[in-house]
């Protein structure tokens, strides 16, 4: 039976290059959130696969390394290069407040002080600071660890933004 993600499972990165002829293959999370993740899961879930038992998790310099359950030698694990990895979200270990999972950010609802701005769509990563990309009538793009973000599990709030933060800014 193949596995297809359903609204209980949380996308939390994905596959890289393989590692080594055992079939090992590095694990490229979303966030430190997902990175983390990955040590204390058990099973992993891959789009066309059926679940796979976690065998072993290695940090190798900076990269994590991810061992399969019946991936067993190179030509196994090339077959998984570039593939989505899910984890079950009852799974994940409970985060410290401030801390998420970023796929859980995704479809909330972006509440600013004059009323609902969009959905989130996508979460880009730049560097220290990611940006939520937010479409509704226009499309925004709102740093995530601003102070003036604020993240509950049904909506993300926008209060006390700088002045300008929704301005078009048309070329001179």
């Amino acid at each position: 039976m193949s596995y297809t993600p359903d609204a209980g499972y949380v996308l939390i990165g994905k596959l890289g290059k393989t590692f080594q002829l055992e079939g090992g293959l590095r694990f490229y999370g979303l966030s430190e959130a997902e990175i983390a993740a990955i040590y204390e899961l058990d099973t992993v879930f891959i789009p066309g696969l059926d679940k796979l038992n976690i065998k072993q998790v290695r940090s190798v310099g900076s990269s994590v390394v991810l061992y399969l359950a019946g991936i067993n030698h190179l030509a196994a694990a090339k077959a998984l290069v570039n593939k989505e990895v899910y984890a079950r979200a009852k799974d994940l270990p409970e985060l410290n407040p401030g801390n998420y999972y970023l796929d859980t950010l995704l479809k909330l609802p972006v509440i600013g002080e004059a009323g609902n701005l969009g959905t989130v769509t996508d979460v880009i990563k730049a560097g220290s600071q990611d940006l939520l990309v937010v479409s509704g009538e226009q499309e925004y793009l709102l740093p995530l660890q601003a102070d003036y973000i604020r993240i509950e599990a049904a909506a993300i709030y926008v209060e006390n933004a700088p002045e300008d933060l929704f301005e078009l800014h048309k070329p001179a």
